[in-house]
């Protein structure tokens, strides 16, 4: 009888085991691509130098380059020639001038939107052909309502979708005047207890955000460890749709001083997220936070999800990436990567 009551609380205990390793294994999980593809990449050869890229786009008929160089912060270029326009986006404190870098060019349709992610800042609305020809016309909006500076500020239908630089704070709407109508403060659920500083300094400030072209839902991708995270946008209100986790991001904290840090055997997985009709596009890296120490931010592979989450392709980029922008029209991906001189240079391949 007791052999008969043992042999029952082992089994029982074996299962609970497998029960418990099961959720641990599927917490996080990788994506699995059914199709790989090595891209061939194609290299513009332009004679505008650029420095420190921080965005590609593609708007039209153009490519705008976010790059610092001589006194302008976006430089326009031909998406099928590579050849250079213009540079726009001057430097200085006036109307229709950037005190800092544009955070995140967007455009609907015929519109053109930058801002520099403050409050102090307006966002600047122009005609896409009288940016490209460099006529002054523009509008602007001031948004406010829950932070002094934002990650990104793009338009949605009904106003504007901003990430907060702010503690506590992940997602806002503003409606069409730029005036706030509700926040989202929810993070990923990393299975570990941090308090919201730690969360927005090591998640927040991390996050790559793309918003579909119906402007109804976004996608946004976590750099420490690997999170994709879908929304949708409704009557001023934002739900989590799907929220995978593919690598966990490793943290090494200090509870005395409340301080955290990157631990070097975490994955620097996504940024650069891109929004299209049918996919989500977003860099990843395939190193840890000891490989990229002192390295330039480059990565090995672009990888794409549909709206559901599930993984569609992968694309490994020989020459590394940078930065990336989808063209649905021309079937092409532009990337920025880095030449043999160590110089920024921009290019494509074919998807």
């Amino acid at each position: 009888m007791q052999r008969f009551i043992l042999l029952i609380l082992l089994t029982s205990l074996f299962f609970f085991s497998c029960q418990n390793s099961g959720k641990e294994k599927s917490e996080y999980m990788l994506p699995v691509f059914k199709h790989q593809e090595v891209a061939r990449v194609t290299l513009f050869k332009i004679d505008k130098p650029l420095a420190s890229v921080f965005s590609v786009n593609v708007f039209g008929d153009y490519l705008f380059v976010g790059s610092p160089v001589d006194n302008f912060y976006i430089h326009i270029f031909n998406k099928h020639t590579g050849e250079f326009t213009q540079s726009a986006a001057p430097r200085g404190r006036g109307p229709g001038e950037f005190i800092n870098y544009v955070r995140s060019p967007d455009a609907v349709k015929d519109t053109i939107y930058l801002s520099e992610g403050s409050s102090d800042r307006p966002v600047y609305l122009y005609n896409l052909t009288d940016f490209v020809n460099k006529a002054n016309n523009f509008r602007t909006v001031d948004i406010s309502g829950c932070s002094r500076s934002y990650l990104s500020i793009f338009p949605v239908t009904e106003g504007f979708l901003s990430a907060p630089a702010t503690k506590g704070d992940r997602f806002a709407i503003h409606d069409k005047s730029g005036k706030m109508v509700s926040v989202y403060r929810k993070f990923p659920d990393l299975g570990v207890e941090l308090d919201t500083l730690h969360l927005w300094k090591m998640i927040q400030l991390r996050t790559g955000l793309a918003v579909k072209p119906d402007r109804n839902k976004f996608a946004v991708v976590t750099m420490l460890g690997a999170i994709l995270e879908i929304y949708s946008i409704e009557n001023n209100k934002i739900q989590l749709e799907k929220e995978l986790k593919f690598y966990p991001p490793k943290i090494l904290l200090n509870t005395s001083n409340s301080r955290s840090r990157i631990h070097p055997d975490c994955m620097i997985g996504f940024w650069n997220a891109v929004a299209t009709n049918d996919f989500i596009y977003t860099i990843f890296s395939g190193k840890t936070e000891r490989d990229f120490q002192n390295t330039p931010l480059l990565a090995d592979f672009v990888y794409v999800f549909d709206w559901e989450g599930n993984p569609v392709k992968s694309y490994t980029i020989p020459c590394k990436i940078k930065r990336l922008s989808v063209d649905e029209q021309t079937k092409r991906a532009y990337i920025t990567t880095v030449d043999e001189d160590g110089l920024d240079v921009v290019g494509y391949f074919d998807l």
